[in-house]
Formats: C-alpha cells, structure tokens, sequence
C-alpha cells in the first residue's frame, strides 16, 4: 500500500531536528510524499505561539525546498483557523488520499501521551506512526507503552532511525532575541527570513495569529 506521512507542530521555527524527522520518514518507509503541516493553534501550545501563521509557513515552505523533492507543506491546519487536533487532520487526509496509508511522525513524548489525545483511542485503531525515539531516553516506558498500543489497539508503529539532533525551536528564538547566531540550526533561507522579518527579537512579544 502507498503510504503518506504527515509531520506537524507549531514550527515556530522550523528547524534541521524537525527536517532531520521528515527525511527519516521518506527515507525509511519510502513515503509517496512526506507533508509538513504547521499548526493553527497547537492543542499544547495555546499561550506559546510567537511567529504568526504567515511567517511559519512561509519558513517550512523555504525549507521544504532545500529538502528531498517528496517533502511538501499544506495550510490545511492553518486555513482551519481552529485548534489543530490531529484525529481531525488525519481523518481528513484520510478522505483525500483514499487507498493510501497515513502515518502520523511524533516524538517518545508524544507516543507516551497519545492515548490521552482528542479522540485518543480511535487514532490508535485507525492511523499509523512513525517514531523517532531518542536513545535511552524514557526507553523503558517507550517500549511498555508501544506493546500497550499495539496489543490494545492493534496500533502500527515504525521507530525511525533519524539523526538526533540537539536543536529546540525555544533556543533558537531565544537567541535570535539575544542577538546570537542560530547558524547550522534552520537552513540559510529560514534563517535569512527571521532577520529580514524581524522574527523573535523579543520574547515577550506576542503576534495576533
């Protein structure tokens, strides 16, 4: 079966950790086309949100360009203009791409909540995921809570082998506002972007979105 998965998160910025994730994918499980999907509202991030909806797709537009030709980006989320629950994006790209499998990719964090999602139980049974676990980290758990899924679910998870990358998008906002380089962090377009848009010079500020 042809398979398509779907990357989102706030990406405010995007970043190489997040590309890194999404070139895995298309890597490993040979997916048809990898999607980017910035967030309208993240569900856990609802006061946190610096960039508006404009510059954070533009900068996963930029950088799904210097990416793999697979990589695309959607405003599905964005043009929603509501708090992005993942069974409702999923459920439908699911209508869109019939005959098609859709993987989810998330983080050991993620994994360990999921079941407690808006409609937790119902996106176990019905989407696959794809994992980028870091090493040693939460391990245990990890394992215990993926045989929990995929016995009580009957859950399909892949674990990717993507580089593991020590980048958050918390630091490079906070270095931006301290005036730091954030060089190696975000492709050179991503990053020319945020100084010629005045992104993150100050942390305390907040963009309508």
């Amino acid at each position: 079966m042809k398979k398509i998965g779907i990357f989102g998160g706030t990406f405010d910025p995007i970043h190489f950790g997040h590309l890194s994730l999404i070139e895995a994918g298309v890597r490993e499980l040979d997916f048809e086309r990898a999607i980017l999907m910035p967030a309208h509202v993240s569900p856990f991030k609802l006061e946190q949100i610096t960039a508006n909806d404009r510059d954070r797709l533009a900068m996963a537009e930029l950088a799904a360009k210097e990416s793999c030709d697979r990589i695309e980006v959607s405003d599905f989320e964005i043009k929603n203009e509501d708090i992005s629950y993942t069974y409702n994006t999923l459920s439908e790209f699911r209508r869109r791409y019939p005959g098609y499998e859709l993987w989810f990719m998330l983080g050991t964090d993620s994994l360990l909540t999921l079941d407690k999602w808006y409609r937790g139980p119902e996106l176990l049974c019905e989407f696959c995921f794809a994992l980028a676990a870091r090493p040693g980290y939460r391990q245990a758990e990890c394992k215990q809570k993926r045989a929990y899924y995929e016995k009580t679910f009957g859950t399909k998870i892949a674990e990717l082998n993507n580089r593991q990358l020590d980048i958050s998008s918390t630091e490079i906002r906070r270095s931006v506002s301290e005036g730091k380089s954030i060089s190696g962090l975000v492709p050179e377009t991503v990053e020319r972007y945020i100084h010629e848009h005045g992104l993150y010079r100050s942390l305390s500020q907040r963009a309508s979105v």
